[in-house]
């Protein structure tokens, strides 16, 4: 194990790149950065879409004041008239586990997600026969921006027209000490322990007509170890005759044995957002009920399709739909992005970053000095897209983005590193220290003709940035990359 401190370039901040998340210390919000909206005890029912929709729009003008122009409508793709068996199905629209990911980073083709792009899957389905369910997992990590994304993820969904949100213990906690649960314009509920025991926070309803069948819907968030059959008849009620759909919200990860699936009766559906990276079923049904995973990150949404055969009982399709990134975005939504990175950069999140310091009083020294041993590596380098990263930034308004620009310059994070663009430009782009580490020893050893000394530590290898999130294609072509940026003296062969 190296003894050298390091920084997540990839996720500055330490945000983690697997399945779980660690304790958040959230912070209080200013009044300043309040959100407005109406009180979640008001009848849903009681709005229309465009009211929801046109409330959001103020309530993103008094969030962002001063932050872009008016807002354009939010755009609707016609859906065609439903048969009379399609009146009778619904559809479920299931997200999750964003885990802070508002949209692709854009550094690839082929990326999949981004909240502007929901909309066209969403309108696939009529209003009156689908219900869009967030399924918690909205925030990764405990800085500020992610506290920042939180108030834009409660805009967006609102925007999206989301029937039910659920509120994970994580995003519980950081979206109550901001003053947003109290705000909010969609319905919620949270599997929370600070939330108390109030049953109205935990569960949540809605008779539904379809083709003239009312059908009894219920959504609670529960934790598995409470998920017993009296903790379940609690929630749900003794069985009725009539059409039902129970599902339950659990943010639990560990795997579920079958034998305890069968167990949990009077339920049809379990999701387990954060169980699989992609929406799949875990469990069929066969004994117990359906047990399904949303995907992560957003690049997907699991469509569960009902119906309710002549005993009452729902029947399951289940279908993942990729967030392509050939679906037309939200203008609506776009404009609420582009107000968050003008958040991002106001609020001077790069220059609030930790920097750590190098190990032996080591220094970054830029690429510029390097060239003067080393000009015809540096010519080379000069050529590559390595040598342009950061210019990619500015091209897109994101070189204030913490998240963004670690893996485009030398040494953020660390004393002597890019701090911001008034930063030495040799810092810029992936320069020399990048992947050789910081050079101010190797250099003060040549310049003295002293002993050889090799630049130190910390050193990135190109996994640090090329993940699977920001790098689509590079999993199984790592040689075909490494060739495109080639700027040493190949070995001639013998």
């Amino acid at each position: 194990m190296s003894d050298y401190p390091r920084v997540s370039l990839a996720n500055p901040g330490n945000r983690i790149q697997d399945m779980g998340r660690r304790a958040r210390i959230p912070s209080g919000l200013t009044t300043s950065h309040s959100l407005i909206g109406v009180n979640r005890a008001r009848p849903r029912d009681g709005l229309s879409r465009p009211c929801r929709v046109g409330m959001a729009c103020m309530l993103a003008l008094l969030f962002w004041a001063g932050c872009g122009p008016e807002k354009p409508e939010s755009p609707s793709t016609p859906t065609p008239p439903p048969s009379a068996q399609d009146r009778a199905e619904l559809t479920l629209l299931l997200t999750g586990q964003a885990l802070s990911t508002l949209k692709p980073c854009g550094c690839s083709e082929d990326q999949l997600g981004g909240l502007s792009r929901r909309q066209a899957i969403l309108n696939m389905i009529a209003p009156d026969r689908r219900l869009v369910i967030d399924t918690g997992g909205l925030l990764a990590a405990d800085s500020e921006q992610d506290r920042i994304k939180l108030e834009v993820f409660f805009q967006a969904l609102t925007i999206l027209d989301y029937d039910l949100v659920h509120l994970d213990p994580e995003d519980y906690d950081v979206a109550r000490q901001r003053g947003l649960v109290q705000a909010v314009l969609f319905d919620w509920i949270t599997s929370a322990p600070l939330a108390g025991p109030d049953p109205q926070l935990r569960r949540w309803s809605r008779t539904l007509d379809l083709a003239g069948r009312e059908v009894r819907v219920v959504v609670a968030a529960m934790r598995a170890d409470a998920m017993t059959p009296r903790g379940l008849a609690e929630v749900f009620g003794p069985e009725s005759a009539g059409p039902r759909l129970h599902v339950v919200i659990t943010p639990d990860e560990p795997p579920v044995e079958p034998g305890v699936v069968s167990q949990w009766s009077g339920v049809d559906l379990v999701i387990r957002p954060a169980a699989a990276n992609e929406p799949q079923v875990l469990h069929d049904g066969v004994a117990g009920p359906w047990v399904i995973a949303v995907g992560r990150l957003g690049e997907y949404i699991a469509r569960v399709g009902v119906r309710w055969g002549a005993d009452n009982r729902p029947v399951f399709q289940f279908k993942e739909v990729a967030v392509d990134e050939r679906l037309p975005e939200d203008p609506l939504l776009v404009e609420l992005y582009e107000n968050y990175k003008l958040r991002v950069k106001e609020e001077r999140l790069i220059d609030r970053m930790p920097q750590l310091p190098l190990p032996d009083n080591l220094e970054y020294v830029g690429s510029g000095t390097c060239k003067s041993c080393h000009e015809y590596e540096y010519e080379r380098w000069a050529t590559k897209k390595h040598a342009r990263a950061y210019r990619t930034l500015v091209e897109i308004n994101q070189q204030y983005d913490p998240e963004c620009i670690a893996c485009h310059v030398v040494g953020f994070g660390y004393v002597s590193g890019f701090r911001n663009e008034n930063s030495p430009t040799d810092l810029r782009d992936v320069g020399c220290e990048v992947c050789h580490g910081p050079g101010s020893a190797h250099v003060a050893s040549q310049l003295a003709g002293g002993p050889y000394v090799a630049p130190g530590r910390p050193r990135l290898g190109c996994i640090d940035c090329h993940t699977p999130e920001h790098s689509v294609g590079y999993a199984g072509h790592e040689e075909e990359y490494l060739r495109k940026i080639v700027h040493w003296r190949e070995q001639k062969s013998p």
